[in-house]
């Protein structure tokens, strides 16, 4: 697990005076109400802190809201997944077979939800449930509050031993989502009603090359990166082959759609911006390492956060560089806005107020 746990004890009794975790890092961008007042902080051994206004001089919040036991959380949470009703998923992405869900409005906070197999890839919130494809290959939409599945689950054509390595899925309009079986196979997939509820394969298409990234949706065009380093724009509904572009690095954030634009980061340090017109919009340096996480889109600009501690400012239209600041501490998510402010965790889960660039 991240972090340091501290520990009191006598030498003559088994059990601790007190415990507490230091330099534990968040699981996700902290999440903001859409009053822009409380701020929802999951951390990576499953703590959950809800902040408002802190009091002028106090720097450290020592108590979590909720905590889930220890001994259930085999693996440090890697991802949060928003839901309605104020609902939180809280997964450790692949190879978990449990999801820990957040509800504000039951006694215990936390209910535990058994999986029909372990994760594939990180789950997304869909048609009303979560949608989360699995190591056998099978593809569930579960219900957040019953753990039941919504509708039965989409079963891929597979041959002899194959394992499919599925990427993250990614909603496409109200009712539908894209994502890659990592061997190939690219699928478009809706929910059923007749003769029962079930996950359906709207439209698919097989590719030489496997996709290797996560997809990002704008308008009817996805972006996806495959084994081959090569970004190809899809034309939506039917998988349409659009514009490719080969990549001189591999992609290490994104396709990721911010605002307008899809952005995609590479390891050789460059930074690519595209439109729905299948355009490259611009293409930059990274003047400041890697990213921490997801850029901010805001207004006609694009606020972006590094890791090694700078947040700088870009036009969302010519990436020109507007401003910027540098923290000086190493950095662990992307900004977030709340109220005119900036919000950034931190390598460590401090959480940072700042202003913006």
């Amino acid at each position: 697990m991240p972090g340091v746990t501290v520990t009191a004890v006598a030498m003559d009794e088994p059990e601790p005076y007190w415990e507490t975790q230091l330099a534990v890092p968040l699981a996700a961008d902290p999440i903001v109400d859409a009053s822009g007042g409380a701020v929802t902080a999951v951390t990576a051994a499953a703590s959950l802190f809800r902040l408002t206004d802190v009091p002028a001089g106090k720097t450290v919040v020592n108590g979590p809201a909720v905590a889930l036991d220890p001994a259930l959380v085999p693996q440090p949470v890697a991802n949060v997944v928003p839901l309605a009703g104020g609902l939180l998923a809280l997964s450790a992405g692949k190879g978990s077979r449990q999801i820990a869900v957040y509800d504000p409005e039951t006694k215990d906070r936390f209910r535990q939800l058994s999986l029909p197999d372990s994760l594939a890839c990180r789950p997304i919130a869909f048609a009303g449930g979560l949608l989360a494809p699995s190591t056998i290959g099978g593809v569930f939409l579960i219900d957040a509050t019953t753990g039941k599945q919504r509708a039965e689950p989409f079963l891929p054509p597979l041959e002899g031993q194959q394992q499919l390595a599925w990427c993250p899925p990614v909603a496409w309009g109200q009712d539908e989502a894209l994502l890659s079986d990592g061997l190939g196979a690219l699928y478009r997939l809706g929910v059923a009603t007749a003769p029962k509820p079930h996950l359906k394969s709207l439209a698919q298409v097989t590719l030489s090359e496997p996709v290797v990234s996560p997809m990002a949706v704008i308008g009817d065009i996805a972006y996806a990166v495959d084994g081959a380093g090569v970004l190809t724009a899809f034309e939506l509904p039917a998988f349409g082959r659009g514009k490719q572009r080969s990549l001189a690095g591999r992609a290490v954030w994104g396709p990721g759609r911010i605002g307008d634009h899809v952005l995609l980061a590479t390891d050789d340090g460059q930074l690519l911006c595209l439109d729905e017109q299948q355009k490259l919009a611009w293409q930059i340096s990274l003047p400041f390492g890697p990213l921490a996480g997801a850029p901010l889109a805001l207004g006609e600009d694009i606020i972006l956060a590094a890791a090694a501690g700078t947040v700088w400012r870009v036009k969302a239209d010519t990436g020109k560089q507007l401003g910027r600041i540098d923290t000086q501490r190493p950095l662990g998510t992307g900004p977030v806005l709340r109220g005119t402010q900036l919000l950034i965790g931190g390598h460590d889960g401090t959480l940072y107020e700042l202003q913006q660039p």
